[in-house]
């Protein structure tokens, strides 16, 4: 009987194990649509080269980042802002890298305007910091007053995919817009809980091979059994009682919470946007 409890309870486990590994794998592989367009020249400021270089570069550098980045150019905004423009984008395209409407950035470049817009979702908004966003947008302006339209796209890209590899902090970056690696910018917290799911699925395969070894090494028979606990085939139940008394009651008075302060990582800003769904963002004129 206690062997068949110890068995039910190992395979109890087991499966526990199998569908967290399953549901990790899930999150890390699945979400993400490489095969989507990434790069939409409404405006036609790309030539058909760059348009292509862009989208491979979109997925490359999203693949790296954990997040959905995205370009959109446009002459008309049908008389939204470019917010709203922006935002309403992202939702109607189910942009995401982990889900839909999920980690993403987009860049909108309004030529009518000339104007620039950056909406970000998920974890984007807590990565992309107001001061962070504002290193992209003077980054970008720069190039895009000069006309050169495919190196601004090409700025945004690789600089929203290095920030999105560290937290940004107090001691974040200036204004122009340099970064650096999560190795040589994370704290000890950042380190730990980087690419966190890959980590937890590599220990959660590691603890299933050894409860494995563990119970194959545990297959002797038992040498004890009922018997050896019988005189002459026969048993004596004992009757036993526990009668209730008195009782204790002890009251604590329960410690009223206090808010404090202290340092941490300061995300970017946010509103509710198109459907009630969370958008950070910041944009500029060139």
């Amino acid at each position: 009987m206690v062997e068949k409890s110890v068995s039910f309870r190992f395979k109890s486990i087991s499966r526990l194990l199998v569908c967290l590994i399953a549901a990790v794998f899930f999150c890390i592989f699945c979400g993400f649509d490489s095969s989507q367009q990434k790069v939409y020249d409404n405006a036609g400021i790309l030539t058909d080269s760059q348009e292509a270089k862009l989208q491979k570069k979109c997925v490359e550098y999203a693949e790296k980042a954990k997040t959905d980045i995205i370009i959109l150019t446009a002459e008309n905004t049908t008389k939204k802002s470019s917010m709203q423009y922006t935002e309403d984008f992202f939702m109607a395209h189910d942009f995401g890298y982990d889900k839909l409407h999920g980690d993403g950035v987009i860049m909108l470049i309004d030529m009518h305007n000339r104007e620039i817009w950056i909406s970000t979702s998920g974890n984007a908004i807590k990565y992309l910091s107001d001061k962070r966003i504002d290193n992209i947008v003077t980054s970008v302006t720069g190039k895009l007053s000069n006309g050169n339209y495919y190196d601004a796209c090409t700025v945004f890209i690789e600089k929203t995919a290095d920030y999105m590899t560290y937290l940004p902090s107090s001691s974040d970056a200036g204004g122009n817009g340099s970064t650096s690696t999560v190795h040589d910018a994370a704290s000890l917290t950042e380190k730990l809980f980087y690419a966190f799911p890959v980590k937890l699925a590599i220990a959660a395969a590691v603890a299933i091979v050894i409860t494995f070894i563990l119970r194959s090494q545990n297959k002797a028979a038992m040498a004890v059994d009922n018997h050896r606990y019988m005189r002459e085939h026969k048993y004596i139940i004992r009757e036993q009682r526990d009668r209730f008394i008195r009782s204790t009651r002890v009251r604590h008075e329960k410690a009223s919470s206090s808010s404090g302060g202290g340092g941490g990582h300061r995300g970017g800003s946010s509103h509710h946007g198109s459907g009630g769904h969370s958008f950070g963002g910041g944009g500029g004129k060139f």
